[in-house]
């Protein structure tokens, strides 16, 4: 029963993490057009805009990349730990 319990926790934070990085990558999406207008006719308010969009998209998607290379370093030294230790029992 734990064992599944422990895979819907998984579960439901890998689906949190993946709905926090579209909501990162919509947000930046979201403020090309605004970006791309800016550029034909510059607008002070466009560029208020583009960056109330872009900047916590960018922040949420430092975030979560951030936190899964942790995770993966992690995991790598302690697949290598383990490795060492197996190899000096031997």
């Amino acid at each position: 029963m734990r064992r599944y319990l422990r895979a819907i926790r998984k579960s439901i934070n890998c689906n949190i993490k993946i709905f926090f990085e579209n909501l990162g990558i919509i947000l930046m999406v979201l403020s090309l057009p605004f970006l791309i207008i800016d550029l034909f006719s510059p607008n002070i308010l466009l560029i208020i805009i583009a960056l109330l969009l872009a900047i916590p998209g960018f922040i949420i998607l430092f975030i979560i990349l951030t936190i899964d290379l942790i995770i993966s370093f992690k995991v790598w030294l302690r697949d290598f730990i383990d490795r060492v230790k197996s190899n000096l029992e031997e």
